[in-house]
């Protein structure tokens, strides 16, 4: 009987078989969490890229640029189903006269292009006054710099599947906002006559 109670073969093995699934369980969320980091950044990169692309265009701009851009934006994200899993906003911001009869200068959205099937709304609209973007930090056009304003919004597809039973992971948002480069018209055209969903409106 002593020799029973003394015997100790196979404690570590039993001790390595309870810890294993707390073990598990750490590395699966840590490696969750770095997907979610990861995605994080790559959405920032949506948002940036996106305002750049838009702000460069020159001389006039068009909906089949709009469209060419947001190619782009479906190419680079399609490792992370973007245009499924988020949605890309793009605002022309310019100082010009409120009306036709009212010629008080505000700041206005010339026109809004949208892309991607996640449907969270917007939470940022154009103020006459403080322009456009998070509280404290609004962007404001002049009469000289329209500001290509671009809101991303993206929402993490867990790849290991009960980690979002413990875990909230919330939608990702970001925005990014640049200034047009030499385009003096805004306005956006439509020279080849798309129609339906060829259009990428709001």
């Amino acid at each position: 009987m002593k020799n029973i109670v003394q015997d100790k073969d196979g404690t570590a093995m039993v001790e390595f078989a309870l810890a294993l699934p707390m073990l598990l369980s750490v590395t699966l969320i840590g490696t969750e969490f770095a997907l979610y980091t990861t995605n994080h950044f790559r959405a920032s990169q949506v948002a940036a890229t996106t305002a750049d692309a838009v702000a460069r265009v020159r001389s006039s701009i068009d909906e089949t640029d709009i469209n060419d851009i947001f190619r782009g934006v479906e190419l680079s994200g399609n490792d992370i189903s973007f245009l499924t899993r988020g949605r890309v906003r793009v605002t022309m911001l310019e100082l010009k006269a409120r009306s036709g009869t009212d010629l008080t200068l505000v700041q206005k959205a010339s026109w809004q292009r949208c892309k991607g099937t996640l449907s969270t709304p917007t939470v940022y609209t154009v103020n006459e006054t403080t322009g456009m973007g998070p509280t404290g930090s609004q962007i404001v056009a002049s009469t000289t710099n329209p500001i290509v304003f671009v809101e991303v919004q993206y929402q993490h597809n867990p790849i290991i599947t009960f980690a979002s039973r413990y875990i909230s992971f919330p939608n990702m948002r970001y925005t990014s906002a640049h200034t047009v480069r030499s385009r003096s018209d805004q306005t956006l055209s439509n020279r080849t006559s798309l129609t339906g969903s060829a259009v990428a409106t709001c």
